[in-house]
């Protein structure tokens, strides 16, 4: 007891020390990342783990939220916790809840089970992109956008990558069967950003990458490191899971 009474007062002290360049705090407000991580832990965030490394697969990241699918311009402030599955270039699989990157098993696979409620090649009205035959449990294969990745455009592949071009700051207008970028009439665009995508461990209740699209690099806030607090609904301190890693 003495030890951990100890940690918490080393963690406070880190807070308010550190919070601004270094650390930041964050409250788990969902059931998306669970066994990981439960409703109520609070985890430190570090804000310079990737200053000189790069995002990892499996690595757990908060980041800014981007926006619903066919949301043009999200509100800013919005911070998610999830798992990165691909990188930039990747190419993402899911095939009856087996995740799979590059072709090799993710460790992903291990965090949650498929709903059982989805067959192959079965349409989800509400999945990402647009109109794909995708589901929550069968996704992909998926292609993880990266800078100077060409995306052919027609009159159909534009439902699916509108809002991902207007996110990088154009306008698209797809009146009649033609597709002009900024007024210039367009066969294919060129991908200016680098970008990632995410699944919550807690697949059956999770909204992430397969639901609203990918993440720009950029919007990442940093690494989930380690469980500084943890209580649950009745406000019961959780202490086995105070101090733990996030892995």
């Amino acid at each position: 007891m003495r030890s951990r009474l100890i940690f918490l007062a080393v963690t406070a002290a880190l807070a308010l020390a550190v919070k601004s360049c270094v650390l930041d705090a964050y409250k788990i407000p969902t059931g998306s990342m669970e066994e990981t991580l439960l409703v109520g832990d609070c985890i430190f965030v570090n804000k310079l783990a990737y200053g000189v490394g790069g995002i990892g697969r499996s690595d757990v990241i908060v980041f800014e939220y981007p926006g619903e699918r066919d949301e043009a311009f999200a509100p800013r402030g919005k911070y998610f916790v999830k798992r990165c599955i691909g990188l930039p270039g990747d190419t993402v699989s899911i095939s009856n809840g087996a995740v799979t990157v590059n072709g090799a098993a993710s460790s992903a696979s291990a965090h949650d089970a498929p709903t059982g409620r989805f067959q192959p090649h079965q349409p989800f009205p509400d999945i990402f992109p647009r109109g794909a035959a995708f589901n929550p449990d069968n996704y992909g294969p998926i292609v993880v956008p990266r800078r100077g990745t060409v995306l052919p455009l027609d009159e159909r592949s534009i439902q699916q990558w509108y809002t991902f071009i207007v996110r990088e700051g154009h306008v698209v207008d797809t009146t009649g069967r033609a597709v002009t970028i900024d007024g210039v009439l367009a066969v294919e665009y060129a991908v200016e950003r680098d970008y990632l995508f995410v699944l919550g461990d807690n697949r059956r209740n999770s909204a992430d990458s397969r639901f609203w699209g990918f993440v720009p690099v950029e919007n990442v806030i940093g690494k989930a490191v380690v469980i500084y607090w943890s209580s649950d609904s009745t406000r019961r301190l959780r202490w086995p899971r105070i101090g733990t890693m996030v892995n």
